[in-house]
This record gives C-alpha cells, sequence and structure tokens, in this order.
C-alpha cells in the first residue's frame, strides 16, 4: 500500500513539474536584442516577425541634426551611423509597446538602452531636443510622443542620478538605412524649457511608443540601432565605448552592462549606439 501511494504522488509530482516548465516555455520574453531575434544565428537574418524591406538610399548627411524654427540648434552630440555590414552590428530593445510594456521599476518604458554622452571642459550645453535611431518593422509610433531621460552616474545595478526627464511630442522619420530585414527610423523630440549641462559625462535615453488601438501596434518592436565603425559615419562629438546600460522591468535587467561577454548583448555588438541630442553652446 506504502508503495503504491508512494508512485501516486511521484506521478503528481511529475505531472506538475512538466506542467511549470510549460508555462514558463509559454511565458517566455521576446528577444532583447536584434540578433537574438533571428532564426538561426549565422543564417540570413530572416526574423521571427514580419517585415518590411526599404530599397530607398540614406542621405549623404543626417537631416536629423537639424533644428527647427521653434528650436533653434543642431545636433550637439550624436554617436553615429548605424552600418548593418558590419560584422557587430545589432540593435537592442529600446521601446513602450503591447509586446514590451512599461511597469513595475520601469513605470515610464518597457526597455531602455543608455548611450553615453560628454560635455567637453570649458562647455555649457542648453539642451531643448534629443533623438534615437531604431530599428523597426513598424512604420510609426502612437501616441506620437517620446519619453527622454538624462542621468549622470549610471554604474552596474544603479541609475545614478536622475537630471531631467519628460515626455513630449515626438516625430518618427525613416533614415534611409535598414538592417536585420528592418528599417530604421530616426524618434526625435523636442522640449521646452531647455535643459542646462556643464562639461561632464551623462547618459540619454529616448524611448519611442506604441501602446494604443493603432492597427501596428501589436506588432510593434524598436531596437536601439548599434554603432561599431571606427569612427561611425556622421559622428559628432565623443562617445565612450563599453560604457552603455540597458534597464528593463520586463526583461528583469537593472542598468546592465550592454557590452562584453556577459553584457545584454552576449558580445555581439552594443559597444556605442547611434542617438543624438540637439540645442545650443551657452
Amino acid at each position: 500500500m506504502k508503495k503504491v501511494l508512494f508512485s501516486l504522488v511521484l506521478v503528481a509530482l511529475l505531472v506538475s513539474l512538466v506542467s511549470v516548465s510549460a508555462m514558463a516555455q509559454g511565458t517566455k520574453a521576446p528577444p532583447v536584442s536584434v540578433r537574438s531575434n533571428v532564426l538561426v544565428q549565422g543564417t540570413a537574418p530572416i526574423l521571427k516577425q514580419p517585415w518590411s524591406d526599404s530599397k530607398q538610399q540614406p542621405p549623404a548627411h543626417p537631416p536629423y541634426c537639424a533644428g527647427t524654427p521653434n528650436f533653434p540648434g543642431a545636433c550637439l552630440f550624436y554617436g553615429g551611423d548605424f552600418n548593418s555590414s558590419d560584422s557587430n552590428a545589432n540593435g537592442l530593445a529600446n521601446e513602450s509597446d503591447i509586446i514590451i510594456p512599461a511597469g513595475g521599476s520601469t513605470p515610464n518604458y518597457g526597455a531602455a538602452t543608455f548611450t553615453n554622452f560628454t560635455v567637453p571642459a570649458g562647455q555649457t550645453w542648453s539642451v531643448n531636443g534629443m533623438l534615437s535611431n531604431v530599428l523597426s518593422g513598424i512604420n510609426g509610433i502612437s501616441p506620437a510622443t517620446c519619453y527622454w531621460e538624462i542621468r549622470s552616474g549610471i554604474t552596474a545595478g544603479n541609475g545614478g542620478t536622475l537630471i531631467a526627464a519628460g515626455t513630449d511630442v515626438c516625430t518618427f522619420v525613416a533614415t534611409g538605412r535598414n538592417g536585420f530585414g528592418l528599417n530604421e527610423f530616426t524618434a526625435k523630440t523636442y522640449f521646452s524649457p531647455g535643459v542646462t549641462l556643464t562639461a561632464g559625462k551623462y547618459y540619454e535615453i529616448t524611448i519611442p511608443a506604441c501602446t494604443t488601438s493603432n492597427g501596428n501596434c501589436p506588432n510593434a518592436r524598436y531596437f536601439l540601432s548599434d554603432c561599431e565603425d571606427k569612427p561611425p559615419a556622421n559622428k559628432l562629438g565623443f562617445e565612450q565605448s563599453d560604457d552603455a546600460w540597458f534597464n528593463s522591468n520586463f526583461f528583469g535587467f537593472t542598468y546592465s552592462a550592454t557590452w562584453g561577454g556577459s553584457g545584454v548583448c552576449a558580445g555581439l555588438g552594443c559597444d556605442r549606439f547611434s542617438a543624438g541630442l540637439m540645442g545650443n553652446h551657452l
């Protein structure tokens, strides 16, 4: 009798373990980087979600570094252009959407990739706009806003000091580049009053969103393009290699390094990223 009871308990335990395993597989998080989103590593980068390819040639000079009549000034910093032919090219989740929602410890975004930039010694900047170049299979954002932040002092597991943040009207315009079967777009936002930055190192994010009932939003993903060329085309200002950070309650990362074998991108690129900010020298 004891043997029969023991056998029944053992069978019940095994069934329970199989059920838990199946649930875990059913709730597996989507890939965090573009490269981890390809079907088979080392083969043609056919993605797991539908995409459209663009044959448009990129402009000779980035138009997204120009100011507007209401927000004069040009790029004070720009990390440079994405180059999909670089062997280390990649992109990292930088988004708020239905698939990667905001919540928990990151209430303002689903996933954020922080790019570093430096205000040189002896300079003071008035920043009134920010941008990120993102790879996406979706040709828009909804609502037409972006969340942005500027921080200082980020280290592993520590977000440092929040300097400024906001949610403002955002444009979403194709750059003409593409990679991994995704088109690249510039998510660009302006804000007033501007943010005054003195000399030092800072970190920035500009997060596109697709959270409404818009027909594209259920499939929306956005990956911040990285910059692996040395130097990247159209680069302006200084961005230190191997000092970018990924933060996401959804993916379970708290200000984690993006670079290196133990980084979020597992050693496949993500050393520097294609982001920038606009404004004027004071």
